[in-house]
């Protein structure tokens, strides 16, 4: 490793919480090591993998002295992430997923943002989505138009990530390390749809400063094999109860700092993208029909207590109605005969006449 330079004062604690994606994770470590900025340390957690990524995360330890592997039983992402964290010691933190990569310069630009501006919790970067190159970032026009965001201005950020699904994602951002804690009373620990969300709500509530750079440090990879594009019928289950959970904690934390919720806003939201997923399954020519049979059954059980958690003196019972036709049901699909048996369970839960 080479030597700190003596300007490089702050500790950054870059996470790395992996789950089989031995195919991506040489380049994921490499850019890391490969930091312009030295006084990083990395961590490494296995989360359980199945494949090769544990040897290859060693293989990288005996190279560089800043790697530290933990290794668990398969847990998720959220106590993988609690447990980097917990082991951390740097002054800021950066979460980075497995199969992405960073820019040389991702560090060393964040960190050059904590010695222009004091007092920074939160610094929040661009990215580019692989392979399509297409760059994202919130500070523009439409969404965030202040670099620095202090005071009440950080309640704009707040609703960002209770009513869209903008800023959510850990890993495009370097937080102070203290802003941390993970309360399990507060956590769902198994959730892996809204996992970022949830972690960042609380992180966000806690900021009093937070800096937005226009330089698109991170590569996002849009994994075929990974979480969030596994669009299996238990999966897209277990995305809608999971929804029913980060849903409460948006409603919470929306009444706790607003003193009142947009429901029709945040059913809408949630609806929009849980219906990509159903819609991509019941499209699949090659889904098995057992598949099919569950996802109506389990929409059958769940959609009811998913309107369950939303208060009908604050939104009318049609406006809902419209919502799930709208985002589930829309245009030609219905069409599809595949597309039938989802009207049949709507109808039987009472969401559609």
């Amino acid at each position: 490793m080479e030597g700190n330079n003596n300007q490089e004062s702050i500790l950054v604690s870059v996470i790395v919480p992996i789950y089989n994606t031995e195919k991506y994770l040489p380049r994921c470590i490499e850019s890391i090591c490969k930091q312009t900025y030295k006084n990083i340390e990395i961590i490494l957690v296995n989360d359980g993998s199945e494949d090769k990524s544990l040897e290859i995360a060693k293989e990288f330890a005996k190279k560089d002295n800043r790697i530290i592997v933990l290794n668990q039983k398969n847990s998720g992402p959220v106590i993988a992430r609690k447990n980097g964290i917990r082991r951390a010691s740097g002054d800021y933190v950066i979460i980075e997923d497995s199969d992405d990569w960073l820019e040389s310069d991702l560090v060393k630009k964040c960190v050059e943002v904590t010695k222009t501006e004091e007092n920074v919790d939160i610094v929040k970067f661009g990215y580019i989505c692989e392979p399509s190159k297409k760059e994202k970032n919130i500070l523009n026009e439409r969404l965030v138009t202040e670099r620095v965001v202090v005071g009440e201005r950080i309640d704009q950020i707040i609703k960002l990530l209770i009513y869209s699904v903008e800023c959510n994602s850990v890993w495009n951002e370097m937080v102070k390390r203290q802003l941390y804690d993970f309360d399990d009373k507060i956590f769902d620990n198994a959730v892996r749809q809204g996992d970022d969300l949830q972690i960042n709500l609380h992180i966000f509530l806690k900021a009093k400063k937070i800096v937005f750079l226009e330089d698109n440090l991170y590569h996002y990879v849009d994994n075929p094999d990974g979480a969030t594009n596994n669009i299996s019928a238990k999966r897209i289950i277990s995305n809608i109860r999971e929804s029913i959970f980060i849903n409460g904690v948006r409603k919470r934390i929306a009444i706790e700092r607003f003193g009142c919720v947009d429901e029709e806003k945040l059913i809408n939201m949630t609806l929009s993208a849980l219906s990509g997923r159903i819609i991509a399954v019941l499209a699949n020519s090659i889904t098995p029909k057992d598949d099919l049979i569950e996802i109506q059954e389990g929409l059958r059980v769940v959609l009811p207590a998913y309107l369950v958690g939303f208060d009908s003196s604050s939104i009318r019972q049609n406006m809902i109605k419209k919502a799930i036709c709208k985002n589930i049901l829309n245009g030609d699909y219905l069409k599809n005969l595949r597309y039938r048996p989802i009207c049949k369970i709507l109808k039987m839960v009472g969401v559609i006449k």
